[in-house]
């Protein structure tokens, strides 16, 4: 009830947040500061997070493309060598 009362009583309460903050004087700027910093961090780490994913990604692709020609050259390598040992164990 006394909220009601207070709220009829003052000219205008403020809805813009810069009104807000800027009514509490040092703590609003300082609450402000506070908060512009957060946002700029926030904004920066977004940045170097995408950044960072998008190197990943890129050398995911330069892995696949060395090791895979590694792979299939290993396995016929292999696939040489089982065939020569059976050659061997046959015998002459």
């Amino acid at each position: 009830m006394l909220v009601l009362v207070w709220a009829a009583d003052s000219p205008a309460i403020p809805t813009d947040w810069l009104a807000v903050i800027s009514q509490y004087g040092v703590l609003g700027i300082t609450t402000g500061a506070l908060f512009l910093f957060a946002r700029a961090q926030i904004k920066r780490e977004q940045d170097r997070s995408d950044r960072l994913e998008a190197q990943l990604t890129q050398l995911h692709a330069a892995t696949a493309d060395k090791v895979i020609p590694a792979l299939v050259s290993a396995t016929q390598v292999l696939q040489d060598t089982q065939y020569v040992i059976r050659e061997l164990r046959k015998g002459p």
